[in-house]
């Protein structure tokens, strides 16, 4: 997989598919493949395979679905584990059995003794392969229906928060090279222009986790009311792309209240998007000397300033969805919410840039061909008041 910070990531699952010829042994007839199949091939017709005949595809002969996928299964875990293999090349079923060629039953041993034979769970094989959880929905021995429900609770807290690709390396071999890629399926993160590979456990809680700690954190923590006071100083502005101080391009200033322990991971995420553009915040709802100036009781409360106005503090009301709360946001990152507010009486127009300006008077349905230096839409917007007046 490849993840990149999105909203700060991209994750990708580089996977295995595709087709392989027939031979007459059983366990490789069972995977399609041929005796001298390399594991990469055996991966991949496994792959093929036990999608094919999941009983949960295969409603309506899920009896015979059933057998065919523990067939595979069973042949997955001899062929894809290397002594087994050489085992089964050299003596058969029967050297499966007897515990290889030295052990009890095999050649130069005595019957009986210790025998190897199927008794994994095929969904649990099928579970690790595809990294938990069933892709055809809930059901199935083996408990795959409780994998697929938890994966899909992990993989709903990376919704909006990160990207997630999957790169199919039989169709994409360059690519797939070109990141060095070697085993199935491997995860990268593409996170600040570098690629990092992860290399824990492949459960889908475990990389959840590290999805979310890849993210970059430009939200500001604010304890004190100096901090807060600090961080409406940003809404000042800084023109159509920001300030390097991380101001606002345009006089917008997100704040949210919140009693979780840490920035949640969406929050996080957004503020990573919209760096340069909106200056973001975060206080806690006990916090009762910043909450009261915003009039904030319960968590959690999202609310947009105009101009570091915090009276005219805008809440949000939509659902804390990535969707509904990017909408939203868009409407100040575009300046126009926010110069829509400026009070040009009041307003310190010599302070603000030229796109600033520029953008007080697209608001108001003005146009000033007449203007090319900062000093003539100044003058143009002080002629606005006069008439006002």
């Amino acid at each position: 997989m490849i993840l990149r910070a999105q909203l700060a990531c991209l994750l990708l699952a580089f996977l295995l598919c595709g087709t392989a010829a027939l031979r007459d042994k059983k366990l490789y007839d069972a995977l399609g493949v041929a005796e001298d199949a390399d594991d990469r091939t055996i991966k991949k017709a496994y792959r093929k395979a036990a999608l094919k005949w999941h009983p949960d595809r295969n409603p309506d002969k899920k009896s015979y679905a059933e057998k065919k996928f523990k067939e595979i299964a069973s042949a997955y875990e001899v062929l894809s584990d290397a002594e087994k293999r050489k085992v089964y090349d050299q003596f058969g079923e029967e050297g499966l059995k007897a515990g290889g060629p030295d052990g009890p039953g095999g050649p130069g041993g005595g019957p009986g003794g210790a025998a190897f034979h199927f008794e994994g769970d095929p969904f649990e094989i099928f579970n690790a392969f595809f990294g938990g959880g069933n892709p055809f929905g809930p059901g199935g021995p083996g408990g795959a229906g409780a994998g697929a429900r938890a994966g899909k609770r992990r993989g709903a807290a990376l919704k909006g928060v990160v990207s997630v690709g999957a790169v199919n390396c039989d169709d994409h071999q360059g690519l797939c090279g070109q990141h060095g890629v070697q085993g199935f399926p491997t995860i990268k993160a593409w996170v600040g222009g570098k690629l990092v590979e992860y290399q824990g456990d492949r459960s889908a809680s475990h990389i959840k986790d590290w999805a979310l700690s890849l993210l970059p954190n430009k939200v500001a923590t604010l304890s004190k009311p100096a901090q807060l006071d600090s961080l409406l100083q940003r809404c000042g502005g800084g023109g159509a792309k920001g300030g390097a101080n991380g101001a606002a391009a345009w006089g917008a200033c997100v704040l949210l209240f919140t009693d979780k322990p840490a920035t949640p991971p969406l929050f996080k995420s957004l503020a990573a998007q919209y760096a340069g553009k909106l200056a973001f915040g975060e206080a806690k709802t006990s916090n009762m000397d910043l909450a009261k100036r915003f009039g904030v009781t319960a968590a959690p409360a999202l609310l947009a300033i105009c101009n570091g106005n915090e009276a005219a503090a805008e809440r949000y009301e939509g659902d804390f969805k990535a969707g509904p709360i990017g909408a939203w946001l868009e409407r100040f990152a575009g300046g126009r919410r926010c110069a829509s507010r400026v009070d040009l009486k009041r307003a310190d127009l010599g302070k603000m840039r030229v796109a600033q300006l520029k953008q007080l008077l697209v608001d108001r349905g003005v146009t000033c061909r007449e203007c090319a230096e900062k000093a003539d839409f100044v003058r143009r917007l002080e002629g606005l008041v006069k008439s006002e007046l």
